[in-house]
């Protein structure tokens, strides 16, 4: 199982903005029900993000 494109572009705009923020990709996870997971976080805060992308392209925190 691939993720689609439209998860692809947005991924590419999330891990952009990660990196804008001084922030780092933990890992990725691509789910049975076929959502897309960013797990990012920071290393000066105990702030940890889950970014859940859909298969249409759009995405929630």
């Amino acid at each position: 199982m691939d993720p689609t494109n439209e998860q692809l572009l947005a991924f590419y705009r999330i891990v952009r903005r990660v990196v804008l923020l001084s922030s780092f990709i933990a890992f990725v996870e691509l789910a049975p029900d076929k959502n897309l997971y960013v797990y990012a976080g920071r290393y000066e805060a105990l702030e940890n993000s889950v970014i859940c992308i859909l298969p249409n392209g759009d995405y929630e925190l």
